[in-house]
């Protein structure tokens, strides 16, 4: 075999070096630039009326242009005289505006509430009642669980050690009313005996079920307070300490033969544990509540369906004429070199005050023709409930307000509504169909079907369906749902497993 080394040289040539070099092309794209105004609107679109308003204090605090005109700022003694006034002397420049914000659907047209500014408006009873009850709840400070412990605990009389120690396990107490650390570890020299008899003094306490370790004690507790006889409570005692987790997936058979106890004493007890409250002490959580303003009020008033809009949570802006006025005055004033860049910031924020301002109003106006298509397509879900919410699109409300489908998207992004059917967000309207027996997905929307699947299993507590159940009782109805959907469904609406019911 004869071996050959083969040398391969590169060689460039002038050609591939010119190939090579560095050389202008002219070429044509269309490209979508969006401008920065265009940006922040869009995020202003998306943005909940509580953090829009937070957007629009920072803006007036960074912005002198900006300014709240002082005939449409109202204080609370005002604002609460409201609900006692006369309501057809209400200043209609305190509520909606002329171009926009309240309309009246009657089933076929829509109209305007026909006044025009400085003009009095009609009010809806029921609505100045809603409101004043949403007044009330906000300014309502809740009892802490520790003030309504600390209240009974001054109608006994106690030594002073007793007295302190129950104060500090009072103060021990979490959310739900149980310890948060050992009685014994609060303070040096504490011992059994002190704490005893302040504990079980505590435990009589209402609510029932509070100073415990957990929730198993705190049932127990519960029971014992109760006035269950002795052998009776060692029974519920054993089924909540041992047996507690066969009940939960229906195997009462398995949790009787473990307590040896007959199947409808076991059953008996576990009905009655139902009735009980694992965590007494959530009843008097004062943590706070997380509250939601609502963008749009929708409700059934004289027959027809009046729509407002709710602009009385943003301020009405306004370009400051003093600010602006200045700039104008430093124009004059050529010989001065700092006057120059005065005007030009004077200038800027003034720009920005008004871009904001039209941003503003171009998304009140957006949300109020979604609002009118809403009642238009959902006429039926407002009139007569969640179960005739017909499926509707993104699509279909783009068409109907004359917008592309992503503006739609972002306006009904973190908004809600009030309705004669609670607060709703506004998401909640936009609902895919489900197969009727016609094979027709026009009609029945996914909420119709999980409120069909709601009243069924309301209907039929004692029977505890199952999901393929209630799939065949859909079937019956003409609804065309499969047994895991119904799962699905179920779970949406935290509705338990026949088991777990």
């Amino acid at each position: 075999m004869i071996l050959r080394r083969v040398t391969f040289t590169s060689v460039m040539s002038s050609r591939t070096y010119d190939m090579l070099a560095p050389q202008l092309t002219l070429e044509q794209k269309q490209l979508l630039k969006l401008s920065p105004q265009m940006l922040q609107s869009f995020e202003l679109m998306m943005l909940p009326l509580q953090e829009l308003q937070a957007r629009i204090s920072d803006a007036i605090e960074s912005n002198p242009a900006l300014e709240i005109p002082e005939s449409t700022s109202i204080s609370y003694e005002d604002f609460t005289r409201m609900g006692f006034r006369d309501r057809d002397s209400m200043d209609d420049s305190l509520t909606d505006s002329a171009s926009y914000g309240s309309d009246i659907y009657d089933g076929q047209h829509y109209r305007a509430d026909g006044a025009t500014p400085g003009e009095a408006r009609g009010y809806d009873e029921n609505a100045m009642q809603r409101q004043n009850r949403m007044i009330d709840g906000v300014l309502t400070q809740k009892e802490s669980l520790q003030e309504h412990l600390f209240k009974q605990l001054n109608l006994h009389e106690l030594t002073r050690r007793q007295r302190h120690i129950a104060e500090l396990i009072i103060s021990n107490l979490d959310a739900n009313g149980f310890h948060t650390l050992p009685v014994e570890t609060l303070e040096d020299g504490l011992t059994q005996e002190d704490v005893a008899p302040v504990v079980s003094l505590l435990q009589s306490f209402d609510p029932s079920g509070i100073a415990v370790t957990d929730f198993r004690e705190s049932l127990v507790v519960q029971a014992r307070n109760d006035g269950l006889e002795a052998q009776v409570l060692d029974d519920f005692s054993r089924l909540v300490y041992d047996a507690l987790e066969l009940m939960r997936p229906g195997k009462e058979a398995e949790a009787a033969k473990m307590l040896k106890l007959d199947p409808d004493e076991v059953s008996t007890l576990y009905a009655y544990l139902r009735s009980l409250t694992p965590f007494p002490g959530q009843a008097y959580n004062t943590e706070p509540d997380q509250f939601v303003i609502p963008d749009l009020s929708i409700h059934v008033v004289d027959g027809s369906l009046e729509m407002r809009l709710n602009q009385d949570a943003l301020p009405a802006l306004t370009i400051n004429t003093q600010f602006t006025g200045l700039g104008e005055t430093l124009k004059e004033r050529k010989d001065d070199p700092s006057s120059k860049e005065t005007v030009e910031y004077i200038q800027k924020m003034s720009r920005e005050a008004s871009v904001l301002i039209s941003q503003i109003h171009l998304r009140n106006q957006t949300l109020h023709k979604v609002g009118l298509a809403l009642i238009k397509l959902q006429s039926d879900f407002f009139f007569k409930g969640p179960r005739y919410l017909r499926p509707m699109t993104l699509k279909n409300v783009a068409e109907e307000v004359g917008v592309h489908e992503t503006t739609i998207s972002r306006i009904s992004q973190a908004k809600w509504m009030d309705t004669d059917w609670g607060f709703l967000p506004l998401k909640q309207m936009f609902s895919t169909g489900v197969a009727t027996s016609g094979g027709s997905t026009a009609d029945m929307s996914r909420t119709s079907v999980k409120e069909i699947i709601r009243e069924i299993i309301d209907e039929s507590e004692n029977k505890r369906l199952s999901d393929q159940k209630i799939s065949d009782l859909l079937a019956k109805k003409g609804i065309s749902v499969a047994r895991r959907t119904v799962a699905k469904y179920r779970k949406e609406l935290d509705i338990d497993s026949s088991f777990g019911r």
